[in-house]
């Protein structure tokens, strides 16, 4: 008889994760009642943690629209290759945020951006090859600015950006 290979897409029902998903929802339940509050899980292929992973996120979401309660979270699937990697990963935590707690990042951007050109300075900062354009304002301001700042005088270029910087901004950076 011929070994039949293993179908790996197959789609698993989520079962009994119960008391995981209980001590979940009580520590969303006690946020703000202590400092920090940590769980982790952990566990060898194929017990489930994805699955309870996307429960959980489920939950979240869920609680988030039905309580008075703000809860800032971000999702991570670091089973892609590609959320392992630096700069996809904090892009990917910078939008879950700005997209789910409406959080803005403008220094971020702004750093990242001087960061871009420093470590790929012949690929062009444009829309179409860079990570950043979500349409966020912030960033769409300084696009033209940053696009022009010289290799070599960074510093006095940021200074001059931030000091010619929109009021909203300047307050987002707390710059007078």
């Amino acid at each position: 008889m011929a070994p039949t290979p293993k179908n790996y897409f197959k789609q698993y029902p989520f079962v009994d994760r119960n008391c995981y998903i209980q001590t979940f929802k009580e520590a969303v339940k006690n946020i703000g009642q202590k400092e920090f509050n940590v769980l982790v899980y952990y566990g060898v292929a194929g017990i489930g943690k994805t699955s309870l992973r996307k429960e959980l996120s489920k939950y979240l979401e869920e609680y988030c629209k039905h309580s008075d309660k703000k809860v800032i979270w971000a999702s991570i699937d670091l089973q892609l290759d590609k959320h392992r990697e630096k700069t996809p990963f904090l892009v990917t935590l910078k939008n879950d945020l700005q997209r789910k707690s409406k959080i803005k990042f403008p220094a971020f951007e702004i750093a990242h951006a001087i960061y871009w050109k420093k470590a790929y300075p012949e690929i062009p900062l444009r829309k179409e090859n860079y990570l950043f354009f979500e349409g966020d304002d912030a960033f769409d301001d300084f696009y033209g600015v940053v696009e022009k700042i010289p290799y070599f005088s960074l510093v006095p270029a940021v200074g001059k950006l931030l000091k010619n910087a929109p009021d909203y901004l300047r307050a987002c950076l707390k710059i007078i």
